[in-house]
């Protein structure tokens, strides 16, 4: 779940919702309509976060499970259905957050990791208009919220201020 957030800006809702035949293996891809803006999204899939996924539904989900529901993100005892609350998201989150020592504060959500999705796309010098496209925004200024000012590159676009120092 983590992995999906982070390196791919996936919203939980989504990533809840995702069943196995939504990616397409052969291709490094996956597909599906997003809860938010029920916009149709196909998304390159890093081979690592595949990998993860893929591990998952072979090894991680019950052995039941496996072969009878298409979603890859269900519940771990019968009955065994799909995840419904986005607050399994933000547990998993949570739960790999403090193997490193580190916690969510109130308030921090899953959602973070679309932030950071977005922000590293950002620093690895993609255009905004990719970066909305990977969000799956309609508009490009929607995903400005995502973005962490970049210091760095900002310290390069110095402002003249004129006669408002003299």
């Amino acid at each position: 779940m983590v992995m999906l957030g982070l390196r791919m800006g996936i919203r939980g809702a989504d990533i809840l919702k995702l069943q196995v035949n939504d990616f397409d293996w052969k291709n490094k891809t996956v597909s599906f309509i997003q809860q938010k803006t029920s916009k149709a999204i196909t998304l390159p899939v890093p081979t690592d976060v595949g990998n993860s996924v893929y591990k998952y539904i072979m090894n991680g989900r019950p052995e039941s499970a496996v072969t009878g529901n298409g979603y890859i993100f269900i519940r771990h005892q019968a009955p065994y259905i799909p995840l419904k609350v986005t607050t399994a998201c933000r547990g998993a989150l949570k739960r790999i957050l403090a193997e490193y020592g580190f916690e969510l504060s109130a308030g921090q959500g899953f959602h973070m990791t679309r932030k950071t999705f977005a922000t590293r796309m950002l620093r690895a010098d993609n255009k905004l208009d990719d970066i909305s496209n990977a969000l799956g925004h309609a508009r490009q200024e929607t995903a400005e919220v995502y973005l962490e000012r970049d210091e760095d590159k900002m310290r390069l676009c110095p402002l003249e201020f004129g006669g408002v120092l003299s």
